[in-house]
């Protein structure tokens, strides 16, 4: 078996390197947009970076854990408003402690919990149109 060179690691290195960058760039620019208009403040862009990186990250744990209970819990309800409605809370009922402790950790943010509130319903809601995953096909026999 041939041992990869050293270029090609370090070009799937960068080109994995550039992915993420761009995943964050946008998940960044995302959060700045909402934070502007729903007032939050903010001391610095790095604050607000480091605030988005355990955004990220708190997500990303949180995604497995939702995933499981709505592919657990959703298939089981009748009607696709009332599943959608449900795939947001069980979402909204995690990402909004999600919110709400990276606010308290992080002292140079200020977020009231209203706004809290309102940010994670807004993630959860554009998080969920943008998969707009079906359980209601689900539900019939074949």
């Amino acid at each position: 078996m041939r041992k990869p060179s050293l270029s090609i690691i370090i070009g799937i290195s960068l080109l994995l390197s550039l992915v993420f960058g761009f995943f964050f760039a946008v998940y960044y620019f995302g959060i700045i947009s909402l934070f502007y208009l729903l007032g939050i403040e903010y001391d610095s862009l790095w604050a607000l970076a480091w605030f988005v990186l355990f955004f990220v990250i708190g997500s990303f744990i949180i995604e497995i854990v939702t995933k499981g209970m709505i592919n657990t819990i959703v298939p089981k309800i009748n009607g696709y408003p009332l599943q959608k409605t449900a795939e947001i809370t069980i979402q909204f009922l995690f990402v909004f402690p999600l919110i709400h402790v990276l606010e308290k950790n992080f002292t140079t943010i200020t977020i009231p919990i209203i706004t809290q509130a309102a940010l994670a319903f807004l993630i959860v809601t554009i998080e969920t149109l943008l998969t707009n995953k079906d359980f209601t096909k689900k539900n019939k026999p074949s």
